[in-house]
């Protein structure tokens, strides 16, 4: 069972969630709005330029705070092996170092993403851009460690919310940046003022920098102090630990290179793969990483106690959660992914033939939706029981498979082919995970528990999808109506369907539309009785 305390956390991150994916979206299309897509190079560069600070913070730091910073701080808490002021300070000079660096080395990041370009003119313009954008945004990887780290204190404390919540303000800002943007200085191409510049490089750091600054004050409690202490025992765990996850995330960043190097060589790919990514991680972070952030800290616990049958139930709770609300969500995409960018991004400075760049993407990656959150989910199992190593291995296998498999599928499909490609890969990166994961667990995952629940939800999820097409097929309104009508009884299909067909994991959706905890009856902790 999942418990009643995981189905709380669940509901309350994916509150948050739910508010910071919609002004997401909103920020998303502020940004087409103002910049367009395909018109000209600015979208491209300033999206090659605004997501290097991520690549940067996960190749040096991201991997980390996902995969060792929980482990070793239920250790701190419970068996007091080291000290976690040690092990924040070090973790922020470390950031504070990376950002300067990053600052310092822009045309040379930059030069990485430009040589498909064959125009000289455009690529040196597109360079000089993106080089001043990069220095404004490179402060970004310290304040997204900074709110990684917080999280991080924070869910071991068993508090969710304040994180979840933060990144609101982050799209508020920049969002409103936007709109600024195009009303008062509305300029496009490569050739920008000053001014043009400066809007653009601050405004979009302002959010990032808020979104960390807000969630400070709940740390409180913590008491950290200043101790650069390297040898702190929980310092070296992370940095020992810390040697595979790198690895892990420096494979993935190759792969990303070539996808953004791809992308580039055409006008408005980067903009369109961007943007088509930023829709199909709404309902991943919405459902699939507000129930892996709650589940991991009791699978780490269980990990530590070698208490296997507990953990084989999280996993099963988490298998049976990630398809349950990401299969209709995949299928709802592939379905709805022309309306719904005409409806979102066909504004201002961006068009239809902008949105149907997008939705091109958009039905390739969420092709993979499933396998991409079990993926995450596979992930996380080994890093509860303290294993880096088998991931990163089994990781470059994928990352392998999808370097390979772009360049055929780029040739022939153009930027949505690299959508399917990431599709292939992670469903082959799930089925080497699972499968290894299968070996270490003592007892194994015993995956026949999990037939009967999947076959139903695939049932379930098949007829919802039916439905959904059909009323696409004759709905007669414009895009706005298609989508209302077309989510909203989808939904309300999948929720009775479940209710009929006696589908546990309905309780998910629900409690994150009432937001209330679930009969103690149904949601008590693997393990324990009904009466304790």
């Amino acid at each position: 069972m999942i418990s009643g305390r995981i189905y709380r956390a669940t509901g309350l991150m994916t509150a948050g969630t739910a508010l910071s994916r919609a002004t997401g979206l909103l920020r998303v299309a502020a940004m087409t709005y103002a910049l367009g897509v395909s018109a000209t190079r600015l979208a491209d560069t300033y999206n090659l330029a605004n997501t290097t600070p991520n690549i940067v913070y996960e190749l040096f730091l991201g991997g980390i705070f996902t995969a060792v910073f929980v482990p070793v701080l239920v250790e701190i808490q419970t068996a007091e092996r080291g000290d976690r002021s040690a092990l924040v300070t070090v973790s922020l000079l470390v950031l504070a170092a990376v950002s300067v660096l990053t600052a310092v080395a822009a045309p040379i990041v930059i030069r990485i993403y430009t040589f498909r370009i064959s125009d000289p003119a455009t690529r040196a313009a597109q360079l000089s851009l993106a080089t001043f954008l990069l220095r404004w945004f490179a402060p970004q990887i310290f304040f997204y460690g900074v709110s990684a780290i917080a999280q991080a204190l924070l869910n071991v404390r068993g508090r969710f919310g304040p994180p979840a919540f933060a990144p609101i303000l982050n799209n508020v800002v920049v969002t409103a940046m936007f709109f600024a943007y195009a009303r008062i200085i509305a300029q496009h191409g490569l050739h920008l003022g000053t001014n043009a510049r400066v809007v653009l490089g601050a405004g979009t750091t302002a959010g990032v920098v808020l979104q960390a600054v807000v969630i400070v004050p709940y740390l409180r409690a913590e008491r950290l102090r200043f101790r650069p202490r390297l040898r702190d025992p929980a310092v070296v765990r992370v940095a020992r630990l810390s040697a595979f996850v790198v690895g892990y995330v420096v494979v993935n960043q190759i792969g990303f290179w070539v996808v953004l190097a791809l992308a580039n060589g055409r006008s408005g790919g980067v903009a369109a793969f961007t943007i088509a990514f930023m829709f199909f991680q709404v309902p991943h972070a919405l459902f699939a990483v507000s129930l892996l952030t709650a589940l991991f800290p009791d699978m780490s616990r269980a990990a530590a106690e070698e208490d296997w049958d507990t953990y084989r139930r999280w996993f099963h709770s988490g298998v049976r959660g990630v398809v349950y609300l990401l299969l209709p969500a995949a299928l709802g995409y592939i379905i709805l992914a022309d309306p719904m960018t005409r409806l979102i991004l066909a504004r201002g400075f961006a068009n239809a033939r902008d949105a149907a760049l997008v939705a091109g993407v958009l039905r390739g990656l969420a092709s993979g939706l499933v396998f991409f959150s079990a993926f995450q989910l596979l992930t996380r199992c080994f890093y509860a029981v303290q294993d880096t190593r088998t991931p990163t291995a089994l990781n470059a296998v994928a990352v392998a498979v999808n370097t390979a498999i772009n360049f055929p599928l780029f040739a022939w499909l153009g930027v949505a082919g690299l959508g399917y490609a990431q599709s292939l890969a992670y469903a082959v990166g799930m089925a080497l995970l699972a499968w290894r994961l299968a070996r270490k667990i003592p007892g194994g995952l015993r995956p026949r528990a999990l037939t009967g629940p999947l076959a139903r939800i695939g049932g379930l999820s098949a007829v919802m999808g039916l439905v959904v097409w059909a009323v696409v097929r004759v709905h007669p309104g414009g895009d706005a109506a298609t989508v209302a009508i077309c989510v909203g009884a989808g939904a309300i299909l999948y929720l009775a369907f479940s209710q009929v067909a006696g589908v546990e994991e309905r309780e998910l959706l629900l409690v994150f539309l009432r937001r209330r905890p679930v009969d103690a009856r149904r949601g008590r902790e693997p393990g324990a009785s009904a009466g304790g």
